[in-house]
């Protein structure tokens, strides 16, 4: 199946396989191809050094009009089984980031 123009792309564990050193050339390739593209991103990570570079593309000069699409969500298990869901826009997830606030959600391994 091709990726067609104004699709959905989905990616999981996206930093599966990247060195954290190449981070930030990663995220700027995916950030251009979707705008390029009107693709839709859905990629998921638990690693904050990803999530950190997502960040800090966000914020450069080319990539800065992209801060208004792009969400950081947050699955959380209830204590009744159920599956809620956080999303943060760019100014959110940002603020957490730099404060060290954790928003990965929890582990439920001990």
């Amino acid at each position: 199946m091709a990726l067609e123009k104004g699709g959905r792309l989905l990616i999981d564990e996206v930093d599966a396989g990247i060195h954290h050193s190449r981070f930030l050339d990663f995220w700027k390739t995916i950030l251009q191809f979707a705008s390029v593209n009107e693709t839709q991103i859905f990629a998921t990570t638990h690693n904050l050094e990803c999530l950190k570079y997502f960040d800090e593309i966000l914020k450069k000069p080319d990539y800065i009009h992209l801060q208004n699409e792009s969400r950081m969500i947050t699955l959380k298990a209830l204590p009744d089984g159920q599956i809620k869901s956080y999303t943060r826009v760019f100014d959110e997830f940002d603020y957490e980031l730099v404060n060290n606030i954790e928003f990965r959600g929890e582990s439920n391994y001990d």
